[in-house]
Parts: structure tokens; sequence; C-alpha cells
């Protein structure tokens, strides 16, 4: 099963799942941005490239489902020997922005509740406003979440720039990014020219 008939079966189900891609990769790595993977409680379809990045987004994306997270989440896992690794070693070498972003069974919810309505009624109560209200909800967390990882990124390279390990061209790379968020952008494509702009760890 595919990843999106994967949301489409939980969702008919109405069962919690957290979509998982790669935002963004540097260097090498198994998969490339943009490749994803669908976690529900005890399946998953889908791969951002198995192993320990793999393990590790599963065990986060089960975490998110146990609290009933409505918040996309990001995480950043080095591809290399020397990392950190709870479940094996990953020797690619390159670096993977991993996005999780739990799906909208409220939403579903809503509308089934809608469509009952309507049925009742036999008349349509504005099914539009309601996916246009909730395209407005995911957008707004998903924007909120990506600041605060910038402004958690900014803060690293503040770090290092005070150590004189970094370029002030960094903090205008995130600058950029955090402005351009505003325009709805393709968010995979805007982490990884991030990525490209930003000088290599030291």
């Amino acid at each position: 099963m595919q990843w999106l008939s994967a949301v489409e079966y939980l969702r008919s189900r109405r069962e919690a799942g957290v979509l998982v891609t790669v935002a963004a990769v540097r260097g090498h790595a198994p998969r490339e941005a943009g490749a994803k993977l669908v976690v529900a409680a005890t399946q998953t379809w889908g791969s951002v490239g198995g192993g320990n990045l793999e393990a590790t987004a599963v065990e986060r994306a089960r975490a998110l489902l146990a609290a009933a997270a409505a918040a996309p989440q990001m995480f950043t896992a080095d591809l290399s020997d020397k990392a950190p690794a709870d479940h094996g070693v990953q020797c690619c070498g390159g670096q993977v922005t991993v996005l999780l972003e739990p799906l909208a069974v409220r939403h579903a919810a809503e509308l089934d509740e809608l469509d009952r309505l309507d049925e009742i009624a036999g008349r349509k109560r504005g099914r539009k406003e309601v996916d246009d209200r909730h395209k407005r909800e995911v957008r707004r967390v998903r924007t909120d979440e990506l600041h605060a990882g910038l402004a958690t990124l900014a803060s690293a390279y503040r770090d290092r720039l005070a150590a004189g390990r970094a370029g002030t061209d960094c903090f205008a790379a995130i600058r950029d990014a955090a402005e351009h968020l505003v325009r709805n952008p393709n968010e995979a494509l805007l982490l990884s020219a991030l990525l490209l702009r930003l000088s290599p760890p030291a």
C-alpha cells in the first residue's frame, strides 16, 4: 500500500496516524527529500530510509500518537557512525531533517458530522467553509512549528558564531526561510535550500 492510500485507509477507519516526510537531505542519505512513511499504532506504510533513522521516526511518531498531539514536529539525524544511535548505526555520512505530521482525524470527524446533518436537512451546510477553516488551522500549526524550529536553529548558529565557527550569512539564510514561510511555499524545497546555504558543521 502506498503512503497516500495508507492515509485514506486510516481516515476511513477513523484511526490516528502520523505522516513522516524527509523534509531535507544534506550529503548522502538512503532516501531523497520527499520520501514518506505513514505510521499508525501497530502498522507502517512506506519508508524514509530504514535503519536507525526510520526506527527513530517511528518511535517519535508513536509518541505523538500516544500524546494525541496535533502539532507537527521536526528532528534532524546525522547518519554517521559517530552519531548517537538507539537502533543501530547508519554510515551514509549525510544529515536528514524529518517532518512528523499528525493526521487530522478531528477534521475528518467534523466533515462526517457535517455530511450527516446535510443528509438529515436535505441541503448543504457550507462544506467549503469548513474545508477552508481546516486548511487554515493546519497551516497555522505547521507554520508555528517551523518558526520554532528555525528559532532553535538560529540559536545554535549564534553559539557557533560566538565560537568563531560560523558566519553571519547563516543568520541571513535562516531569516529568509522564516520570511518565506508566510508565502505558503513548498516546505521540503524551502528546507533543502536552507540547508544548502548553511555552512557545514565544524
